[in-house]
Order: structure tokens, then C-alpha cells, then sequence
């Protein structure tokens, strides 16, 4: 049974009670309380937005077809979510656009749906993912912590792509999606680069990472963020770079930045004198026992 103030919440946002009630048929007592309890949503009216709080392990978002609140159940396995939509009428179905998977999912994804743009797979999915049926529409994966399968093959559609932290499987062979714009490589990756795809906006790199990357950052590229053990040097910067992100090892002298740059973070033992820094940067982030003057017009200098 549902606890009477999710009722009240569902009516406040325009949520059919039927649609609930069909989700309820679904449910333990126990995951129909703790979604009464903990699934909630908040309606900005001025922007138009909702804020999620996500507390369960599976949260499936709907999108159109009248569905104006997209928060719409929480489910703690994925048996359970599988039956579920494989129960779901087609128009239900069809709306589904984003599934979150927090926590339990370790197994193979069978079903999807056919307009999902989003899909976050959480801590312990481990499984294949090459034959999976991904939808054209699926422009956001995030893999989980500890998916550690080679990839011969990424959905066409993607334009974000997030790994997890144990991934370390070469990449190279990989054809990438024409529109990908954001990349994070897991902490483990620590496999030789050939080639970035050009559209790419926000690259990361993972705690392991310190391999060349001569001539292969895009041109467009407008974050760069390396972690902890990156320690080589970089010969050029993409002209349109605007933010530059060290890890900790990093002691490498610098080539010079572009007029684009904005902030520029350094490890607190970084001791390499900097190029000219650009009048533009608005945050410089070095160590406070740097022992070459830094240029006055730099906004915001924190010492570390």
C-alpha cells in the first residue's frame, strides 16, 4: 500500500494515479514503503525543472505523453525492473527515456527501450556489452565502477561517454561517435591513445593514466583534466582549451597556453617556470611555495 503522502505528491504533480497504482503491482510491501518515503520531487516553477532525489537502487524516467512529473518508481533489483518493463504497456514503454541503476545490476541488458536517451549503470554491472540492442536515441552511458569487458563497438548515437574505475582495455580500434563531446576514462586506464575523436569538448583522464599524447587532443577541446600520475610532457595545447587540470605528479614544463584559457590548476609541488599566461585567465591553482613570480593580472591566485 502506498503511503498516503506519496499520494498527495503524485496528485500535486500531475502523476496518474493509475500509472502508480500499475507500478505498486510491481512492488514488495517493503520497496512500495521506501518509495513513499524517500522518492521525491521538487517543481521549480520559475525554471520549469525538477530536482531528483534517487536513493533507490533503479529510477526510470518518463518524458511526454502527458507524464509532467518524471520521477515514477525505484525498484531494488533488476529482476524485479526487467519484469517490469517487459509488462509495461507499449505506450509506457515508449515513453521511458532515462533508466539510473545504482547498485545490484550484474547481469545481461536484454531489454531496452526504444527512446531511452540516458542510461547509468552502477556499481557491480560487469557483463558484455557489444551485443547490446542500444536505441539510435541513447545520446548519455555511463558505465559502472566495475565494468572491465573489451569494447568493440560504442552506440553511433552517444555524445557523452563515462567508463567506471576498473576499465583498462584498449580503445584504439574504436570508431567513434561523430557528435561525442565528453569523455571520462576510468582510473585504471592506462592504455596507449592513436586518436581522439575531433568533436570532443571535455576530456578526462583516470588516476593511472601517464601515456604520450602527442598530437591527438582535438582542436575543440575546451576541458582538460589529467589525475595523479600523469607525469609526461605535452608538446601543444588545442587553441580553444579553456580549462587545463593537473594531477598530483605532475613536473613537466608547459608549451604556451592558449589566448582561451581560463583556469589553470598545478600540483602543490610544481616547480617548472610558466609560459606567458594568457589575459584571460581568471583562476590560477599552484602551490604556495612556488618559487617563480606569477603575472599580476591573473584574477583569483590560490595557493595550495
Amino acid at each position: 500500500m502506498f503511503n498516503h503522502k506519496f499520494i498527495q505528491m503524485s496528485a500535486a504533480f500531475d502523476v496518474p494515479f493509475d500509472v502508480i497504482a500499475y507500478f505498486a503491482t510491481f512492488l514488495e510491501a517493503r520497496d512500495a514503503l521506501q518509495i513513499a518515503l524517500t522518492c521525491g520531487a521538487v517543481y521549480q516553477r520559475v525554471s520549469a525543472t525538477y530536482v531528483y532525489h534517487r536513493p533507490m537502487p533503479l529510477n526510470i524516467l518518463f518524458n511526454g505523453d502527458n507524464f509532467r512529473t518524471k520521477v515514477i518508481g525505484s525498484f531494488t533489483n533488476i529482476k524485479r525492473a526487467t519484469l517490469l518493463l517487459s509488462k509495461l504497456p507499449p505506450r509506457l514503454f515508449r515513453a521511458i527515456r532515462a533508466i539510473t541503476i545504482d547498485l545490484h545490476l550484474d547481469s545481461p541488458l536484454d531489454i531496452l527501450p526504444p527512446h531511452l536517451e540516458q542510461l547509468t549503470l552502477g556499481l557491480y554491472f560487469n557483463q558484455p556489452i557489444d551485443d547490446v540492442a542500444f536505441p539510435p536515441s541513447l545520446h548519455f552511458l555511463q558505465l559502472s565502477t566495475y565494468f572491465n569487458h573489451p569494447i568493440k563497438q560504442i552506440p553511433a548515437s552517444l555524445r557523452v561517454l563515462r567508463f567506471g574505475s576498473v576499465f583498462n582495455h584498449p580503445i584504439e580500434h574504436l570508431v567513434w561517435p561523430p557528435q561525442l563531446q565528453e569523455l571520462w576514462l576510468s582510473d585504471d586506464f592506462n592504455q596507449r591513445l592513436v586518436r581522439l575523436p575531433s568533436s570532443l569538448k571535455r576530456l578526462r583522464f583516470g588516476t593511472a593514466f601517464n601515456q604520450p599524447i602527442d598530437n591527438i587532443l582535438p582542436q575543440g577541446l575546451e576541458l582538460l583534466k589529467f589525475s595523479s600520475c600523469f607525469n609526461l610532457q605535452i608538446p601543444a595545447l588545442p587553441p580553444n582549451l579553456q580549462q587545463l587540470i593537473f594531477g598530483w605528479l605532475f613536473n613537466q614544463p608547459l608549451c604556451a597556453f592558449p589566448d582561451s584559457l581560463k583556469i589553470l590548476c598545478l600540483p602543490p609541488m610544481y616547480n617548472q617556470p610558466l609560459p606567458k599566461l594568457p589575459e584571460n585567465l581568471n583562476t590560477l591553482s599552484i602551490g604556495i611555495k612556488y618559487p617563480f613570480p606569477i603575472s599580476s593580472n591573473v584574477k583569483n591566485i590560490l595557493r595550495k
